[in-house]
Parts: C-alpha cells; structure tokens; sequence
C-alpha cells in the first residue's frame, strides 16, 4: 500500500491491479508506445490532431491527385489513401506501410 502526497489518501495496488493494467496495455501497445515518445501526453495529442486534421483535409481535397507510380500506391488517389489511413475505408497494410515511406 501506498499513500499519495497531496490526498494522504490509502491507494491499493497488488498483483490484480498490476495484471489488469498489463491486459490494458497490451489492447493498446501500439498507442502507448507511440504516446511515450512525447515529453507529454498534451504534446502527443497535439501531434496526433495535427496529422488528423491533415488526412482529414487529404481526404476531403485529395481525389485529384494521383502520387507517381514510383511510389507504389497503385491507382489510389490521395484522397484514398487518407480514407485508408483513417480508417474510412477498407484498407491493408499495404497502403499504410508505402505511405510511411513516402514520410521518410
């Protein structure tokens, strides 16, 4: 057991709590990692609005614009890309995976 500072509250915390916060983790590895590269959650989110807001923008602008064959994304337009990016639409790694390394 242990007590916070600013409450003097009593904060339990077992072998229970520790396996239920590994099971969270683990539904969200990929986030958290993700996360716990900013100095802060604030700035994380911050980031993450940003690019959000981009795709956001890719989608809703980016049907005119076909990338170069060179970089591999088939016959999708930007638009598509951004869908699939977000989740909007039906995608595979593939399209993630090439559009990250455009980002390079």
């Amino acid at each position: 057991m242990s007590q916070s500072g600013a409450t003097g509250t009593a904060i339990e915390f077992g072998a229970e709590q520790f396996v239920k916060n590994a099971a969270a983790y683990k539904k969200a590895k990929r986030l958290v990692d993700a996360i716990a590269k900013y100095d802060s959650l604030d700035d994380a989110i911050a980031v993450a609005k940003v690019i959000c807001e981009s795709l956001s923008a890719q989608v809703a602008k980016g049907a005119g614009y076909t990338p170069d064959a060179s970089l591999g994304m088939g016959s999708s337009n930007a638009s598509e890309i951004a869908g699939c990016i977000l989740g909007i639409r039906a995608s595979d790694a593939t399209i993630r995976a090439k559009f990250a390394g455009v980002g390079k």
